[in-house]
């Protein structure tokens, strides 16, 4: 099992939400609006010198699916003009749930 944290611009949100759901990944916590800022992209922290702000979704993944999550989003990020999705992903050692 892993663990994937997604930050993408909040515009987005539609093709993520898509994104999850086709791959039958029903369980997340979501940030509707984060701040941000990186290597690549622009500042998004809500005011009006840097405008707008990313989300974030953090979710469990099996192991069979991983490859493929990472494939949609490397595909994703081809196709757009400018910023796209960050992934960021390690491997749980435990799970807790009730």
């Amino acid at each position: 099992m892993y663990m994937v944290f997604l930050s993408y611009k909040e515009s987005i949100d539609e093709e993520i939400m898509k994104l999850l759901k086709d791959m039958e990944i029903f369980s997340f916590s979501k940030w509707p609006q984060i701040h941000n800022s990186g290597k690549t992209g622009r500042p998004r922290f809500g005011t009006h010198i840097f405008p707008g702000y990313n989300s974030g979704i953090i979710f469990p993944i099996q192991e069979k699916k991983i490859d493929i999550l990472i494939d949609r989003i490397e595909e994703f990020n081809r196709n757009v003009k400018f910023e796209g999705i960050k992934a960021y992903s390690w491997k749980l050692e435990k799970i807790v749930e009730k």
